[in-house]
């Protein structure tokens, strides 16, 4: 919303004023897609196309709710898998992919239950079990690569076919502090639906 990026469909509010990507599609005859590729080392923002040479593999897509005045895409099944577990709930009918979140945000009883997963099953990962969990909202720690690889895969079907996987090492999100390595957990709990947030901001 911020970039101007948002739906066309949606930008009367409160008066219809063409949004800066809409405007730029109009005036340059442009396919109504733009695609954003974003890692650690920068990104890069495709306006009418793709980039084919920044990715490994073919696309995928996963229709977009056009009732929703956000970018919202439909989860397979209403559940999330956590390593070999498997959470369900009708609060993971849809989510958000919104790249000014800076978190994987999720529902309360769905953040809480990962959490209880975490502590029941992966106490060999440092400071997990302990009484000053990193396993809690905003929770952070100082983890070794090697305690890292022994977490789970994070992972959302959307329909469409569509994968979203995400390894420890991506979802717990790497700072250094006073010159050591602090790593931080990059779920959060809301009472909404799931936001699919941006990770490297």
């Amino acid at each position: 919303g911020i970039m101007g990026l948002y739906n066309k469909e949606d930008s009367c509010s409160p008066s219809c004023v063409p949004t800066v990507f809409q405007s730029f599609v109009d005036d340059r005859h442009l396919p109504d897609v733009f695609t954003i590729c974003m890692s650690q080392a920068g990104g890069k923002m495709v306006w009418g196309a793709h980039d084919t040479d920044l990715v490994k593999s073919g696309f995928k897509y996963s229709d977009i709710d056009s009732s929703s005045m956000f970018y919202t895409v439909s989860i397979d099944k209403e559940q999330i898998k956590f390593g070999d577990k498997t959470f369900s709930s009708p609060s993971l009918s849809s989510g958000i992919v919104d790249t000014g979140t800076t978190l994987v945000v999720l529902p309360t009883p769905v953040f809480n239950e990962i959490m209880k997963e975490l502590k029941a099953n992966y106490c060999d990962v440092p400071a997990t079990c302990e009484k000053d969990s990193w396993a809690v909202d905003g929770g952070c720690a100082s983890l070794s690569d090697a305690d890292i690889a022994r977490l789970p895969v994070f992972q959302i079907d959307l329909k469409g076919g569509v994968k979203l996987e995400l390894t420890a090492d991506e979802y717990m999100l790497r700072y250094t502090q006073n010159e050591v390595q602090i790593r931080c957990l990059g779920f959060s709990p809301m009472d909404s639906s799931v936001i699919l947030g941006n990770f490297l901001s």
